[in-house]
């Protein structure tokens, strides 16, 4: 058999597959496709098992949170909300207050 150079033979193929084969007949037209047969080394496990590839884990660096937020109000926030309920309730007794001495 005459040996063909590696572009030849790409060629070969090209045009095999082009023809509409498929890699199938372009390994009957070209015998020693794409390299001569590599004959592997028995394992003796029959069938050979499969080859199982983990993922490497995720590493998630940690997050850096915010202070926690309290929801109670400031001392002078509650103090102001006290003084304006005040006033509005000596607002609200002067009004009564004059209403009762015009109706007399």
């Amino acid at each position: 058999m005459q040996r063909r150079s590696r572009t030849a033979r790409a060629a070969m193929l090209a045009a095999a597959l082009v023809l509409g084969g498929s890699a199938g007949t372009a390994r009957a037209i070209i015998p020693d496709f794409p390299f001569p047969p590599v004959n592997k080394p028995p394992t003796g496990v029959s069938p050979e098992p499969p080859i199982v590839l983990t993922p490497p884990p995720v590493i998630v660096p940690p997050v850096e949170r915010p202070p926690p937020v309290h929801r109670t109000p400031e001392p002078a926030t509650l103090v102001l909300g006290l003084i304006g309920a005040g006033v509005a309730g000596l607002a609200a007794r002067r009004r009564q207050r004059r209403s009762i001495a015009t109706a007399e």
